[in-house]
């Protein structure tokens, strides 16, 4: 009976040494948790900020000077996005959407930013993604942000502009100017005149004071 209460004596041992491991264990994970819920509300704070302060608002003047854009107010999109939406028109021919995506890289101590491009058709190259990751520690990140953020949207319009002019886009949209018979966009012409229901375009002034001289 001595050898068997030895023996239960070391089964309860480590019973109570795996409890003590598993709390530990529990303990540690609880620790970590805690830690990366607050880094997750620390980013999500730093990411809205972002978000409001710096995207959205040049977003918004991105938009102001496309009548046939249509920015999403952001508590109708879901997580950290702005969308901007370009309707077909008769200059800008296409469904144009222009997308910034805010999203975490690591445990939550940087900040990434991802740019979509979507033209519809796809007629020309362009860059549809792009993304560069910030440092949220690094005093000067918000100065990152803001210049890389304006670039972009310079680069996307520079892109949309092209439209008004590409070949494959405008191919339904060329006319002839009757002086010199160059064939141009109508977005390019310098005048025109509406003549007996039909109107003529120019591709400068010269051509349209020639064309009206001959007419005097």
């Amino acid at each position: 009976m001595a050898d068997i209460g030895k023996f239960s004596e070391k089964i309860q041992r480590r019973l109570f040494q795996q409890a003590k491991e598993k709390a530990q264990k529990l303990l540690q994970v609880d620790t970590q948790m805690k830690q990366l819920l607050e880094k997750r509300e620390s980013f999500n704070s730093a990411a809205r900020h972002v978000l409001t302060s710096v995207v959205y608002p040049r977003m918004q003047e991105l938009s102001r000077n496309f009548e046939n854009s249509k920015l999403k107010e952001l508590e109708k999109v879901e997580g950290f996005q702005c969308l901007c939406e370009f309707s077909p028109t008769e200059h800008f021919p296409a469904t144009v959407s222009l997308d910034f995506t805010l999203s975490p890289s690591g445990s939550y101590e940087r900040l990434q930013i991802h740019y979509y491009l979507e033209i519809a058709p796809a007629l020309m190259e362009y860059m549809r993604y792009d993304g560069r990751t910030f440092d949220l520690e690094n005093p000067s990140c918000e100065e990152e942000i803001v210049q890389w953020v304006e670039a972009k949207v310079f680069e996307f319009i520079e892109t949309y502009l092209q439209l008004e002019t590409h070949p494959e886009y405008q191919k339904e949209n060329y006319v002839t100017d009757p002086v010199c018979n160059m064939r141009f966009p109508i977005a390019q012409a310098a005048n025109k005149i509406e003549q007996e229901g039909t109107t003529i375009y120019f591709c400068s002034e010269i051509c349209k004071e020639a064309f009206l001289k001959e007419r005097r």
